[in-house]
């Protein structure tokens, strides 16, 4: 109960903040109506949030994958520039070897779960 009330408190000052920080957002009744915005938006999350989060989680999954794709790539390029014995030619080298060793590290990982 404590945490609900805490996080009630919370989303009311949130709402306060953001309203006298943008144009164009307002609380017609102050704290008040910051109160009720804080209820009404708690309870469509409890009851939306949980079916959003299932739809968007394989968009989530693959823009991870994406973001680590390019990480690697671009980790596999600063370890070649600092490695005298790892000689990467290009970013496009760089990529395909991220690709690989990213699949590669996945396979050993699912291999080596135990069963």
């Amino acid at each position: 109960m404590f945490q609900f009330v805490l996080q009630w408190l919370l989303s009311t000052i949130t709402f306060m903040i953001v309203a006298n920080a943008l144009p164009g957002y307002s609380l017609d009744n102050g704290p008040w109506e910051a109160m009720l915005a804080g209820v009404v938006i708690g309870f469509f999350n409890a009851l939306l949030g949980a079916v959003c989060r299932v739809i968007t989680a394989p968009v989530v999954l693959i823009l991870l994958a994406i973001f680590m794709f390019f990480v690697n790539t671009v980790l596999i390029l600063v370890a070649s520039h600092y490695l005298d014995g790892l000689n990467v030619s290009g970013t496009e080298t760089a990529a395909w070897g991220a690709l690989i060793l990213t699949g590669l590290d996945a396979a050993f990982r699912i291999l080596q779960r135990p069963n």
